[in-house]
Formats: structure tokens, sequence, C-alpha cells
């Protein structure tokens, strides 16, 4: 079943409060980043390219000011 979908920028969420260690949530985690590892080879594979450094910072700066913003209206509206 899925409860949501929140892409690649989302972390696994499925070890809070169940009685993973801290140990065993990291394993999560870099499991996670296996995983996208592996789409993101499949994808260049397939003919997509991989960002240039660049680009990658450029929007890594842009999605923290989004989620300034996000988190600005939020306590506004609570």
């Amino acid at each position: 079943m899925i409860l949501e979908y929140n892409g690649c920028g989302a972390e696994p969420n499925h070890f809070y409060d169940t009685g993973y260690t801290l140990t065993g949530a990291w394993k999560e985690i870099l499991k996670h980043w296996k995983i996208l590892y592996r789409i993101s080879k499949y994808n260049h594979q397939q003919g997509i390219p991989y960002w240039p450094l660049l680009k990658g910072l450029r929007f890594r700066y842009e999605t923290k000011k989004y989620f300034k913003l996000i988190n600005k209206a939020d306590k506004e509206i609570s």
C-alpha cells in the first residue's frame, strides 16, 4: 500500500517510532540512497544525462529558498 508519494527528496520515515535502532535506521537510509543511485545509473544508460555540479547546486539553493517560504507560510497559518 502506498501511503504517500514524496519522490527522491524525501527520507524514508518508516523507521521512526517502530523500534529501529540508530544503526538500523542508518542502514535504511543507505538502502534508500543505493536505490536512488541505481535509478540514476539506469536513467543515464537510457540517455538521460547526469546533472552538472553547478546545476545541482543551483537546484539545492532554490529548494532551500522554497522550503523557507513554505515554513514561513506554515507558521503564519498555524
